[in-house]
């Protein structure tokens, strides 16, 4: 079994957006949750910061809203993923001129972290800053194509390997799999962003 950081494809290939007329995405996972019941109106256009309109940048599958971490997915991708992941999150339609998308909290807050062979950096009141380094329980992990540390809710958007597979079977794009950590060989990266 094997643990990825999913993210947006970076480099000029792909559109990324930003908020045209909206509300600000909040950063911490309560915030968030209640954000996405309120159903705001988020009306979004290219970011020509990095794509610029002349540019030949191609719709993804998969994009970036303001830079955030929150997930990003073209009506497509919410077709064909949709049936697997719509149990583990919330979903809030983007109003795009150029096509649909959808931006997907996770909400499938797991804790399946092995915090004795991970590195978490520490407040001083003992709450998690940061997660330096990860290793996972492989039996907490069963089951599971999408979620979120309970350690780091929503700093952490984590996919399997089940979920990878999905992506690569129907040749979804804009997707970036950082791989973190893996069974048989356990913590693939030194620091995790």
């Amino acid at each position: 079994m094997k643990v990825y950081e999913l993210s947006a494809e970076s480099g000029r290939k792909w559109v990324w957006f930003f908020t045209v007329e909206g509300p600000v995405i909040p950063m911490t996972y309560g915030e968030i949750v209640e954000f996405f019941k309120q159903q705001p109106r988020i009306r979004i256009d290219r970011n020509t910061e990095t794509t610029p309109k002349t540019s030949k940048a191609k719709l993804a599958d998969y994009s970036n809203l303001d830079y955030t971490p929150t997930p990003v997915f073209s009506d497509r991708a919410k077709n064909i993923l949709g049936p697997h992941i719509d149990s583990l999150g919330q979903w809030l339609r983007l109003e795009c001129s150029e096509e649909p998308y959808w931006l997907f909290n996770i909400t499938n807050v797991v804790n399946a972290m092995d915090e004795s062979r991970s590195e978490l950096l520490r407040f001083a009141h003992g709450g998690v800053m940061r997660i330096a380094r990860f290793a996972f329980d492989p039996e907490r992990l069963r089951g599971q194509l999408v979620f979120t540390p309970s350690q780091r809710p929503s700093a952490h958007n984590l996919v399997t390997d089940e979920f990878v597979k999905l992506v690569e079977q129907h040749k979804l794009t804009g997707f970036h799999f950082k791989l973190l950590w893996s069974d048989e060989e356990g913590s693939h990266v030194a620091k995790a962003a």
